[in-house]
């Protein structure tokens, strides 16, 4: 990933708003660190979108309503 670009970490980004919030994101110049929990299909969708928009993103599973999964995603 590009490093020059800032990047935001949008947590259930694999669908709906979270989603939508990526790709303004992306849009306004930011890569995007996708996170989602079970729909890695969803996730990659949001990453081709962004890509799309300019943008680059990765995507980053995990559970971040768990200390430990929220901790983890910080720590990736």
């Amino acid at each position: 990933m590009n490093f020059e670009r800032p990047v935001a970490l949008v947590t259930g980004a694999s669908r709906g708003i979270g989603r939508a919030c990526a790709l303004e994101l992306a849009k306004s110049g930011f890569n995007i660190a996708v996170n989602y929990v079970r729909d890695s299909a969803g996730a990659h969708e949001t990453i081709n979108m962004v890509q799309a928009a300019g943008g680059e993103a990765q995507a980053f599973q995990c559970d971040v309503s768990s200390y430990e999964g929220a901790r983890g995603l910080v720590t990736y």
